[in-house]
């Protein structure tokens, strides 16, 4: 089911992209003011999006790292899992609650800087 919503969200993305870019070269061909400010809002509302996503993710993985951390065992208790999965206690778990953190920080991390990046290159094309 998850898989379905996915290629139907996919497909809605694809024709919405793409009626878009005709509008805005559609635009561009009348006013090339008004479509690149179209440009510039739209690669915003991606970069807050994009880096949204990504810190709620980092968010949610520093959560089940502290779950791990504090149940001394991988996948903590109460955790649903697709498949059978070993459980990892005492050093193994431990190490996966580490390497949890840290992936949690970068991935934080790449989705402030990728948004600010965004940001900063959208005020070079706002200055033309």
């Amino acid at each position: 089911m998850l898989v379905l919503l996915i290629a139907v969200l996919g497909a809605v993305a694809f024709v919405s992209i793409d009626r878009y870019v005709d509008n805005l070269t559609e635009l561009a061909g009348e006013d090339v003011e008004a479509a690149l400010h179209s440009l510039v809002y739209t690669l915003r509302v991606l970069a807050l999006g994009m880096g949204f996503m990504l810190v709620a993710l980092g968010a949610w993985l520093f959560r089940l790292s502290t779950n791990v951390r504090k149940a001394n065992r991988f996948p903590p208790p109460g955790t649903s899992v697709l498949r059978t999965t070993e459980v990892l206690t005492g050093k193994q778990a431990q190490k996966k609650a580490n390497i949890g953190y840290v992936l949690a920080a970068l991935i934080a991390w790449a989705g402030v800087m990728g948004a600010w990046a965004l940001w900063k290159i959208t005020e070079s094309f706002a200055a033309m």
